[in-house]
């Protein structure tokens, strides 16, 4: 009796066939993953727009820019309101 991993001694035909499915799945989950990012973008710029008309001007919410760093805040006009 053995507490240590049991190894089980596979054919080349039982790789391949596993290899090809953890290749199908990788290629579901890049496709989700690219849904969900097409999802955040559309609710993001929904929120952007939001903004714009309450604070009167863009704002960029970004957390960081293409190049990594942190994008200036941009405000154009006077807010809708103001308290």
């Amino acid at each position: 009796q053995s507490n240590g991993p049991q190894w089980t001694t596979i054919g080349s035909s039982e790789i391949e066939s596993r290899k090809q499915e953890l290749r199908a799945l990788a290629i579901q989950c890049r496709d989700m993953n690219d849904a969900n990012g097409l999802l955040i973008r559309l609710q993001r710029q929904r929120v952007e727009e939001s903004l714009d008309v309450v604070t009167g001007g863009r704002v960029d919410t970004s957390v960081y820019g293409p190049d990594g760093g942190k994008p200036a805040p941009l405000r154009s006009r006077s807010p809708l309101a103001s308290a």
